[in-house]
């Protein structure tokens, strides 16, 4: 059986404050976190379970879902967002913005094409 991932009464967060040896009976108490993992709800975990099956391709994951691939990213992002990773900045720059960092310096051409092939472009 899984453990709640909420408290059921406020939403708040759990904590785990005792562990039982099954050999033995021993118990251990004191406040022990969670790995982020384990905070999912059973939605997330299945979703990130699909994701590494697929070796974190997208279109595979999106073909298992059945869904739209924009349906699939954002099924994603927000899992990453509930993990608390930070977006990253450039995901969403348009490559003309990525052309523009290229022409003023401020990115290389190896990091240009490595954003542009990120957005299908190269």
């Amino acid at each position: 059986m899984k453990p709640p991932h909420q408290c059921p009464a406020c939403k708040g967060a759990l904590e785990v404050n005792a562990l039982g040896c099954t050999q033995c009976a021993t118990k251990v108490e004191g406040h022990f976190s969670l790995c982020p993992f384990c905070r999912l709800d059973e939605k997330d975990q299945a979703l990130l379970h699909l994701f590494l099956k697929a070796r974190g391709n997208v279109k595979e994951l999106q073909r298992e879902l059945e869904v739209s691939y924009p349906t699939a990213r954002s099924r994603l992002d927000q899992l990453w967002k509930t993990m608390g990773y930070a977006p990253d900045p450039n995901e969403n720059q348009s490559a003309d913005d990525i052309l523009m960092d290229l022409r003023t310096g401020q990115i290389d051409v190896d990091e240009a094409t490595r954003r542009l092939r990120n957005r299908g472009m190269a």
